[in-house]
């Protein structure tokens, strides 16, 4: 079995009360912003709901204190950011990718260094022994103005009667 000094555990316990993840992508400056994922999975039957779990600013800890720098956020007020959503399920009768739900938020209405989940939809499974596969994504495409500041932590799936944003939200 292999121990941890005292001080390594604090310096993990830190890092990951910042983020879910040890690392997170973090968005300095652009002009075209696209994240894309996919994913197949054999879900149980039932709804589910898919988040981003986004942040304005770059978090660190200084001192023991987690610190929030927001002097790059820029050029999120021209444009709101588009997420989207489509699944297919593969059975004998699945003939392609259906669009699920499209959905728009305004980031620069958010407070600086708060982590929020940002509910792109809902997809429902219906038979538990078959893949599901999901596409989903999020943009901001407008080449006329840069913009930065952004931190991606992770994209989350949740039960959807079990989903309390107030409660997953930090």
């Amino acid at each position: 079995m292999f121990f941890l000094p005292k001080v390594v555990k604090n310096i993990f316990q830190e890092v990951f009360s910042l983020f879910r993840f040890k690392t997170i992508a973090y968005l300095q400056e652009t002009w075209w912003l696209e994240v894309q994922g996919s994913l197949e999975f054999e879900f149980p039957a039932r709804t589910y709901s898919l988040f981003f779990r986004l942040q304005l600013g770059r978090a660190s800890k200084r001192r023991g204190r987690r610190v929030v720098n927001g002097e790059q956020i820029h050029g999120w007020n021209v444009k709101p950011v588009q997420f989207h959503i489509s699944s297919s399920t593969f059975s004998s009768n699945a003939d392609g990718f259906h669009p699920l739900a499209s959905t728009e938020y305004c980031l620069d209405d958010e407070p600086v260094g708060k982590w929020k989940l940002y509910h792109v939809g809902d997809f429902e499974v219906e038979n538990s022994w078959g893949s599901t596969k999901l596409n989903f994504s999020m943009s901001q495409i407008d080449c006329t103005h840069n913009k930065g500041g952004l931190s991606f932590d992770s994209v989350l799936i949740y039960p959807s009667h079990s989903c309390k944003v107030r409660s997953i939200d930090n």
